[in-house]
C-alpha cells in the first residue's frame, strides 16, 4: 500500500492583536485643585518650568499608531499622565483543518493514473483583499515532478489546483501555478489539493509519504 501523508502547517501566519487605553499615573499626596489639561504638544521640560514640578512618567506615547499622550495637573503638586490608544487590529489568517491525500494501493502494472484528493478550511480576518496560497516542493525540491519517500526510492505524482490536474499547485515557479482568492472576512474558506500518481513506475514495495506546507500570504 503506497500512502501520501500529508503533514500541512501554515507557515506565516499574524496573531491578533488589540491595543487598548492604557491609565498611567504618578501622584503626590495633595488635594485635587486648578485642574489643568496638556496634550501632547507640552513637553516635559516646559511643564517642569512652568510648574516647577518633577514629572514621573509610566508608559509610552507612539505618535506612529495615533495614540495621544494626556497630562492632567492639579497644582501645585498632582500630576496625572494618560495615554489614550485607537483599538488596532492586525489581519489574521489561520488554517483551522487538513486531510491529506491517500492514494491507497498503487500498482506499478496499472495502465491509469491513481487520483485522491485531500482538503483544508483556512479563516481569515479583516484581510484586505486577495489572499495567495502557495504549496511547497515537499521531498523533491522540485515541482516537476513531487516525489514521496521510501528511504532512497521515490515515487513520482504531484498537486493540482484544478479536477482535471493540469495546473500544478505550488508557488509560482518551476512550472507551477498560485492559488489566488478573495476569502469572506471571519467565513471559513475549504479548498481541495487534487493529487496525481502516475502510472507505471517500478519501485519497492512499501509506504511511501511525503510532507507538503501550506503558506498563506496577504
Amino acid at each position: 500500500m503506497f500512502r501520501l501523508r500529508s503533514k500541512v502547517l501554515p507557515k506565516s501566519t499574524v496573531q491578533q492583536q488589540t491595543v487598548t487605553p492604557v491609565p498611567n499615573a504618578a501622584v503626590a499626596s495633595s488635594p485635587q485643585k486648578d485642574m489643568k489639561s496638556y496634550d501632547e504638544g507640552v513637553t516635559l521640560a516646559a511643564l517642569d518650568a512652568a510648574l516647577g514640578l518633577s514629572l514621573i512618567v509610566l508608559g509610552q506615547w507612539n505618535a506612529a499608531m495615533g495614540c495621544r499622550r494626556i497630562w492632567q495637573i492639579s497644582l501645585p503638586t498632582l500630576v496625572v499622565s494618560q495615554i489614550l490608544c485607537p483599538s488596532l487590529v492586525l489581519a489574521n489568517c489561520t488554517i483551522s483543518s487538513v486531510s491529506g491525500l491517500n492514494f491507497g494501493a498503487y500498482s506499478s502494472f496499472d495502465t491509469a493514473p491513481t487520483d485522491a484528493t485531500g482538503q483544508f478550511i483556512f479563516t481569515c480576518s479583516d484581510v484586505q483583499g486577495p489572499v495567495t496560497i502557495r504549496l511547497s516542493t515537499g521531498v523533491a525540491n522540485s515541482f516537476t515532478p513531487r516525489q514521496m519517500a521510501l528511504g532512497t526510492a521515490r515515487l513520482n505524482y504531484n498537486l493540482y489546483i484544478d479536477t482535471a490536474r493540469t495546473q500544478i499547485w505550488g508557488d509560482g515557479t518551476g512550472g507551477s501555478s498560485l492559488r489566488t482568492l478573495t476569502p469572506v472576512n471571519n467565513a471559513p474558506t475549504t479548498l481541495d489539493i487534487f493529487g496525481r500518481i502516475p502510472p507505471r513506475q517500478f519501485i519497492p514495495a512499501g509506504n511511501y509519504a511525503d510532507t507538503i506546507t501550506i503558506t498563506i500570504q496577504f
